[in-house]
Order: C-alpha cells, then structure tokens, then sequence
C-alpha cells in the first residue's frame, strides 16, 4: 500500500468525502487496518442524522426495558458516541422510545473514568421536543460542554410542553456555557423568555415565537456583546414598552457588534429599533411589516432611518409588507400606500447595495424612467427583486414597467444576476429591437417576468437575447400564456445555439 495512505490527514479528507456522498465504504474501510480505523469510524459517526446507529450498538430492550449492560459494552458505546459533533433528533428521524432503565445504566455505570456527558465532543445539536414524554430525549444525550450551535424546535401545537423545554433550556446554561448559535421555533414561556434574556454569550439568535417574544427579554438581547446575527417576531411588541427598559438599562450599548438583521414587527417599532441600532456594521436587513392599518403611510420614514444609519454598510435589503386577503379587495386602489419613486430617493445613498427584494401586495409604483436614477443609485446591485403578491382572484393593475426598463438595467447593472419585475412587454416593436445599441450583459441568469400577458414569441426573444446573451431561462407568472412564455424561452436558446455555430465555424 502506498505510504501516503497512511497519512492522517490524507485519510480524514477522503473519508470526510466519502462521508458526504453517503459513507456507505466506510465501515468496509474501518476494518482495512489499524490506520485507517480511526479516521473511516470518525467520519462515519461525526454526522448522525439519528440516534439509532448509536442506540444500535447497546444490547436490544424492548416494552421499554433494557437488559443489563456492561461497563464492557459501555466503554465500546462511548469509543463511538465521542466520534459525533453533529446530530439531527426528532421522532421522525428516531420514533422509538429512550427508556429510563438505559439512560440511568449510562449515566451511573459504576466506571468513574467514563464521560458524563454522552456525547462528550457535540458542537451542533438540531432537536425536536415532542409531545410524548416517552420519546423525549434528554440533555444528556444531546448536550455538551463543546456544543456551540443548538437548533430547539418546540412546535405550535401545543402549549404542554413548556416545562420540558423551560427544563431543556435550564440544561442549556448549566452543560453549554459556550454556547454560540441558538435557533427557537415555537410558543415561548415567560420561564422561556428569561432562559432566552440570559444567553449573553450568543452571537446568533433566532427566535422563531410568533407573538410570545416580550419586552424585556427584547431589551435584554439588544445588550448582547457578540451578537451579529439576529432573527425575532416582535409584532406584539411596542415602543412605548421598550423605551423605559433601554433608559433603565446599566448597560450603555445596545446592538453594537450586529450585522444581520431579520424582525418581523411593525413600522412604529423598526424605526424605534433602527435608531438604537449601535453596530457600525449591519450589511443585511430583512423586515416582516405587520401594519393594524393599510393605508397608513411610512415608507418613507422607514427608507430615511435606513439612510440615516445603514447607508454605508447596507448590503442586502429585503422587505416583505403583505395586505390580508380581505383587506386588499376591500381598499380602494387609490388609497393604497404603495411604495414610490419619492419614498424610494433615500436609498440613494446606500451604494454599496447588492441585493433588494421588496415583497408587497401590490407593486412598487415605479416607471421606465424612474430606472434610470435607480440604476446610478445602486451600481453594484447583483439581485433585484420587485415582486407583487396579488391572487389569481385579483387582476394586477397593468405595470408601468415596460421592456424599455430592461435595456436600462442591461447597460448599467453589469454584475445583476437575478432579476424579477413585473413588466409589461406587450408594447414590443421591430424598431425598438433595431434601436438596441448594446454589448450584453453576460451575468444575468435568472429573468422573472412577474405581470402575467400574453408575449410576443417572435419579437421578445430577439429583444432579450441581444440584452442578455448568455440568459438560460426566461421565468413567468402565467398559466393562461404559458405555452407562449415557453416558446420564450426556447427562442433565446435557439439564437444562443446558432451563435455557438457560427462561432464553432
């Protein structure tokens, strides 16, 4: 055999290869020779989507009993269980129970040189509680000191297991102080929202809990020294309880080291929030507008807080405002607060912008021309995304957007890679293909037409492949047209292939 198949480092790389393309070689590998052993058994049992490879390996029980295990059998159980830094538990992955009688036999085994912590060298632990007591898995077989990332998924199903994940959570603080990342779905506590308040060390947060997040716990995650990225549903929560809790606070600094944003709240709270905002460093921002009122206008005021404390760093900026069905056939068009070129004009300043995706109900009030100032605006723009959520129940208002706007964003965006708007191309004419004098942008590889009409399958492709030569696929929202816009797509590839010809010639 080869020497450098004995190296260790060698052979933890292919393993590890192996182990992402499935790992089925490697028990084979692991009984080759005593080199390889280790490194094939450490990349097998590193990522375990479910117990029962572990669980496998302890002799068999059954109606919940357990036979007598041996400190024997435990010492090879742990040679194994030290190997896992990433597991995946739900009773989906494993449905069956975890009976009290084995978890005392590995817990007070009788040797004191065995781990107390069973899985003693775990860094990510992605949990489900469920509601049956009996298929809950302990701390002790999904914590330790080493875990740095932690994903909890509660549910929203039901409220009974709020004492075992205030439990789960008391288990978190005592075996994980380290602990880095913490991902939270479901209906918190007020317990919950004090073990959430506590987590200081955390320089990521997603809190996943509807509208049971409060006040205070808030105000103590704004506090957090090392928190960059951060994700909360605070729809319930208002200025007015935040205000006096920040005033009180001792400490001075709030959300100084953020920069990754993702709330889903009302205007009134995300401009509170933004102008607390300390960090020097927020790039991304996602924000789930919740409004009691859909007419009310704020977009404006929310676009100048941005520019007032973002426009430097700002990289990604995503904002999702949806009507209630109800409400959005029950408003006069006219009495919309839609988003316009004049709410627009304050992200002038953010150009260092790469990405915008703006998600209304109805769409961005913009026109031909107003492209040609967005444009300037944000030169580094590689994704951009103005898209309308209206119901095929509902007939969307024709755009003012036309194809012209896409000769615009063809010479002036030369890193775009991913358009989506609603335009009309209806209007095409053979003059407007003639009076095409570009040289194509060649990044563009997704193009959402995003106003459902019936194209012109001869003049379109001819008109799309001069402005993007190298688009694999033009994409639509229409199912009336829908073979009209597959006949599109298969128009520009036509003209890309008989490029390819004459260029092979």
């Amino acid at each position: 055999m080869q020497n450098t198949l004995f190296i260790d480092e060698i052979l933890r790389e292919i393993f590890h290869w192996s182990a992402a393309h499935g790992g089925r070689d490697l028990p084979r590998a692991a009984q080759v020779c005593t080199a390889w052993r280790d490194p094939a058994l450490d990349a097998l049992y590193e990522s375990l989507t479910s117990l029962k490879p572990l669980l496998d390996l302890l002799p068999k029980f059954e109606n919940g009993n357990s036979h007598f295990v041996t400190v024997d059998q435990l010492r090879t159980f742990h040679s194994y269980a030290r190997r896992v830094k990433y597991l995946s538990h739900s009773t989906i992955t494993y449905p069956g129970l975890i009976p009290n009688t084995l978890l005392l036999s590995l817990g007070r085994n009788g040797a004191d040189d065995l781990p107390i912590y069973i899985l003693p060298r775990l860094q990510t632990a992605k949990v489900t509680l469920p509601t049956k007591t009996t298929c809950l898995i302990p701390p002790c077989l999904s914590l330790s000191p080493e875990l740095r990332e932690l994903h909890l998924d509660q549910g929203f199903t039901s409220r009974k297991v709020h004492h075992r994940t205030d439990d789960y959570l008391k288990q978190v603080a005592l075996v994980a102080p380290h602990l880095e990342s913490l991902t939270f779905r479901g209906l918190a506590s007020t317990e919950t929202n004090r073990y959430f308040a506590d987590m200081r060390n955390l320089r990521v947060l997603r809190l996943r809990t509807a509208h049971t997040l409060n006040a205070e716990t808030l105000a103590s995650i704004a506090t957090f020294p090392h928190l960059e990225i951060l994700e909360i549903h605070a729809k319930e929560i208002r200025p007015a309880d935040l205000a006096p809790l920040w005033e009180s606070s001792p400490t001075g600094s709030l959300f100084e080291a953020l920069q990754n944003l993702w709330i889903r709240c009302t205007p009134d709270l995300l401009e509170f929030i933004t102008s607390k905002i300390e960090s020097t460093e927020l790039h991304t921002l996602y924000v789930d507008l919740e409004t009691p009122h859909q007419t009310t206008s704020f977009w404006h005021t929310l676009f100048d807080n941005i520019r007032k404390f973002f426009s430097a760093t700002l990289q990604d900026l995503s904002i999702m405002h949806l009507l209630d069905r109800d409400d959005a056939f029950n408003t006069d068009m006219h009495d919309i607060n839609t988003i316009g070129m004049k709410d627009l004009r304050p992200l002038s300043h953010c150009h260092n912008i790469r990405r915008i995706d703006f998600g209304t109900t109805f769409p961005v009030n913009v026109c031909d021309a107003d492209f040609t100032h967005l444009v300037k605006w944000w030169p580094e723009l590689e994704s951009l995304e103005l898209s309308a959520e209206i119901t095929n129940d509902c007939v969307p208002p024709t755009p003012r957007v036309t194809f012209e706007a896409l000769r615009v964003i063809s010479t002036s965006l030369p890193k775009l890679s991913y358009l989506a708007l609603p335009v009309d191309t209806s209007g095409i004419t053979e003059d407007a293909i003639a009076s095409l004098d570009v040289v194509g942008q060649r990044v563009l590889r997704t193009l959402s037409i995003m106003f459902p009409h019936l194209p012109d399958t001869t003049l379109l492709p001819r008109y799309l492949y001069t402005l993007f030569p190298d688009l694999p696929e033009v994409e639509y929202s229409s199912e009336e047209w829908f073979a009209d816009w597959i006949k599109v797509t298969s128009g520009v590839r036509g003209l890309q292939l008989k490029c390819d010809k004459v260029v092979c010639a």
